[in-house]
């Protein structure tokens, strides 16, 4: 059955980010790490137990099995078994992830996960159809997919290739595993227009657009407004003008999450081995202490939380020089948006800045998904239960604006 015969819609809009891949699936929404290994590489004899809820998730295609999500990231950071720990990890680090097989199947198996998880619920509320993925052909299923504003152009064919094959027809079949559930076969096919779109432009179309799609005008009075979209890999930044023109738009490197990890690691490897990038966060969010044996064999101790908090006080005040020359002082700018988990990180920052040397911005840096009268209604599942939940996480800004655009531009 065609698309445009097809009554029943389902949009996924998936945000491929370094950090995770923020998934929307008609206002149900999810994060999930986006890290992906092959099951050849698992080494653990009792990996098998970690298959206690819907954090495992393993799909099989074309005869290979992967893990994807928070169980493949645990490992990886966890596992001395595991082979090429850190190389695996890195790769997921890199914008070259794009061309990797990992990443397809990561890709794949989130969207499969989300129309699983969609059935769940429509099963489950009364109020709104029922999807099944048997019946999944009478399905309109639409999927975007958010990528770093610099690579859109690069990466967006590779995208559409992963979805639909060169041919635009090809099916997504694979058998996934959640928790301790069965493995069941999934196959559907996606819409041939399949959306991309920059991650910094979709977080101030999360702004412009309420959750129909339709324009909030109020906030087109905040133009021109300087957007920042911070990852762990990149930090987008643009300016959208008073006509919606988007001027300067790129992926900056330089003030993303990963070189404040790097040069804790540095900081860090003067002293302890075996500590990478990819671990700062999750040490720093434990408070985790480091000890070691200076020359005269004493113990000493290193804070990750603390030296993470003064490289980042210091990429901080360098991000604003930066938004300064870049943005002509900041003196035509009548909004600040900040997204993104990394973004929130440096916003007290900005915030702090404007209020004492650009008081004209002091109420206009915002922090994205906050607005009260643009709050975003969507589904989470909690302890095994669907709840409706203001969406105010930043983190999922990138993720509701490309589902507002696919929303608007489908209608």
């Amino acid at each position: 059955m065609s698309a445009s015969k097809k009554s029943k819609t389902i949009r996924v809009a998936v945000d491929a980010g370094f950090s995770g891949g923020k998934v929307t699936v008609n206002k149900l929404v999810f994060n999930i790490p986006f890290v992906c290994i092959q099951n050849d590489s698992l080494k653990d004899g009792d990996y098998s137990l970690r298959r206690v809820d819907d954090n495992f998730i393993q799909s099989t295609y074309d005869g290979v099995s992967y893990t994807v999500g928070e169980v493949a990231r645990t490992y990886l950071l966890r596992s001395k078994k595991a082979e090429n720990t850190d190389g695996i990890m890195q790769g997921f680090y890199t914008v070259s992830r794009f061309t990797t097989r990992e990443f397809e199947m990561t890709l794949k198996t989130l969207i499969a996960y989300g129309l699983v998880k969609y059935e769940e619920y429509t099963k489950s509320n009364s109020k709104v159809e029922t999807f099944m993925l048997e019946e999944a052909d009478q399905w309109d299923i639409q999927v975007g997919v958010s990528l770093p504003q610099s690579y859109l152009t690069e990466y967006r064919v590779l995208i559409r290739n992963y979805l639909i094959g060169k041919d635009g027809d090809q099916p997504i079949q694979l058998g996934i595993v959640m928790g301790t559930n069965e493995e069941r076969e999934v196959s559907f096919h996606v819409n041939k227009n399949v959306t991309c779109n920059g991650q910094t432009i979709l977080a101030i179309i999360n702004e412009l657009m309420d959750e129909e799609g339709n324009d909030v005008d109020e906030m087109f009075d905040n133009l021109p407004s300087v957007v920042l979209d911070g990852g762990y890999k990149t930090m987008g930044e643009a300016l959208v003008d008073v006509d919606q023109s988007v001027v300067g738009a790129n992926s900056n490197t330089e003030y993303a999450m990963m070189n404040i990890n790097e040069r804790v690691t540095e900081e860090i490897s003067r002293y302890a081995a075996g500590y990478h990038d990819y671990m700062m966060d999750e040490l720093a969010e434990r408070g985790e202490v480091i000890h070691y044996l200076d020359g005269e064999g004493q113990v000493k101790d290193i804070s990750v939380r603390e030296l993470k908090d003064r490289e980042t006080t210091a990429a901080s005040e360098k991000l604003i020089e930066h938004l300064l020359e870049k943005f002509d002082n900041l003196l035509k700018v009548k909004m600040i948006l900040v997204a993104g988990g990394s973004g929130s990180v440096f916003y007290p920052f900005i915030k702090e800045y404007c209020d004492e040397k650009r008081q004209y911005l002091s109420d206009k840096v915002i922090l994205a998904c906050s607005n009260p009268e643009n709050v975003f209604h969507g589904i989470v599942e909690e302890e095994g239960r669907f709840v409706e939940k203001e969406i105010t996480d930043p983190v999922y800004a990138v993720s509701l604006g490309l589902y507002k655009q696919m929303v608007a531009s489908r209608e």
